[in-house]
């Protein structure tokens, strides 16, 4: 598994990040030959990258960009692949100072709130979706929770998965 991490800001997470980002593709078993991105960046990227995909010119926490629809979809090429090429998952970009700023206001320490939102970006990576008002939307949403939660718990725990 590789992780190419891009650190725009200069932060003293990216060792760090790049370790739990490995210990999440192996906690979702994901293939070997997995590759993301992952970039750590300012209020104004996380902005321009909000407003460039989403449409909604404000900063936000994170934001994935997969390359799949679903897991299912990425293990099937995968398969394809062989063991020389690397599976492009996607990459993920959080801004730390708005991850920052949250954990302040829920009175959570930084380091959580950093593995939370990588592991939300992630999960988002290998199929996982919130949204939606429907029952299964709500049902989607609730798993993916759980499963995040957990992530976080293992990512604390400095386990290797």
């Amino acid at each position: 598994m590789r992780v190419i991490l891009t650190d725009e800001v200069d932060s003293r997470w990216g060792g760090m990040v790049r370790d739990w980002a490995t210990a999440v593709l192996k906690a979702e078993e994901m293939p070997i030959c997995t590759e993301l991105g992952v970039h750590l960046v300012d209020s104004e990227r996380i902005r321009q990258l909000n407003s460039e995909h989403r449409g909604i010119d404000k900063a936000t926490d994170v934001l994935s960009f997969p390359l799949f629809a679903t897991k299912e979809e990425a293990v099937g090429e995968a398969d394809c692949l062989g063991e020389a090429e690397p599976l492009l998952l996607g990459d993920v970009a959080i801004c730390l100072s708005v991850a920052e700023a949250q954990a302040e206001e829920e009175s959570v320490d930084f380091t959580e709130e950093l593995a939370l939102l990588l592991a939300h970006g992630i999960l988002h990576l290998v199929g996982y979706v919130h949204e939606g008002e429907d029952d299964e939307s709500l049902k989607r949403a609730d798993e993916m929770d759980q499963r995040q939660q957990g992530l976080v718990e293992l990512i604390l725990s400095g386990a290797s998965a």
